[in-house]
């Protein structure tokens, strides 16, 4: 990770730069994770990387060619559609994404280019006691790379030392949007099932409006410079689906219904504090 003094040096070219090769590295991704966390305690401006590994219970129910009906569950998260959680563990390898954060006076805020994300993040610290809890107002923006797909979130946040290098941080949130879904379909449905040159599994891609519950419980190590959080998400109201493509299904292939009340992500942000 960089310094300060190294960021300072590098301008915005060599910003840029950073973002672009994090960028390359969660391309090769497959998850939608949740805008990047850090901590109210870093009073620097500083660059960050987020690995993530989620998993969105996701069930629904399509008609097959020959008419007959099927349900199917999956990772209603993952890009690639693909229903193996073992796809999951290989997530973690690599970034989610990069983001750059910016600290003045009670207010911190952040850019990220994240695998079909980009977004905003904001911090507000409303007050900071002697020994260092921190309450804050934090909020996020983010747009699906459709430009089809956006959400909004904001949060209270509730850091609590533990020691002198642990920081407990608890969020109470809630966000809605038009979020995209995917939910992978058997092979025998699959048109690009066994080609070589074919990166991931036939899936919808599934665009749906929804409102959700967000906690988040983490833990701030040293100065802000790791972050591990815990983030749970819970659908407390839903509208119609919006889109549902599926570009490798069989032709007649059709998603009759598609249901997701509930997700979790674990994530690790290394922010130079």
């Amino acid at each position: 990770m960089l310094g300060q003094n190294d960021v300072r040096l590098l301008g915005w070219p060599g910003l840029l730069a950073v973002l672009i090769v994090g960028l390359t590295a969660a391309a090769t991704g497959c998850s939608t994770v949740p805008a990047p966390i850090t901590s109210p305690l870093s009073r620097t401006y500083g660059e960050a990387v987020t690995w993530s590994v989620d998993w969105g219970f996701a069930t629904a129910r399509v008609q097959r060619p020959d008419g007959t009906m099927q349900v199917i569950t999956g990772n209603g998260d993952s890009t690639w559609g693909n229903d193996d959680p073992g796809a999951t563990e290989v997530e973690a390898v690599v970034p989610a994404l990069a983001s750059l954060h910016q600290v003045s006076g009670d207010w911190d805020t952040g850019e990220y280019l994240g695998w079909r994300r980009v977004g905003l993040t904001a911090r507000w610290r409303l007050a900071t006691t002697s020994g260092g809890a921190a309450t804050s107002i934090a909020s996020a923006a983010n747009v699906h790379w459709s430009l089809r797909g956006v959400d909004g979130s904001i949060a209270l946040e509730q850091t609590i030392p533990i020691s002198r290098s642990v920081t407990a941080l608890f969020r109470a949130g809630a966000s809605y949007g038009l979020r995209d879904y995917d939910i992978g379909v058997p092979d025998d449905l699959d048109q690009s099932a066994g080609h070589d040159n074919t990166i991931g599994a036939a899936h919808f891609d599934i665009l749906r409006p929804d409102a959700r519950l967000e906690p988040v419980v983490g833990l701030i190590l040293g100065q802000g410079s790791c972050i591990l959080s815990f983030q749970p998400y819970y659908v407390v109201a839903r509208g119609a689906i919006a889109s549902a493509r599926c570009a490798d299904c069989l032709p007649g292939v059709q998603l009759l219904e598609f249901t997701q009340g509930r997700g979790i992500a674990f994530a690790l942000t290394l922010h130079a504090p």
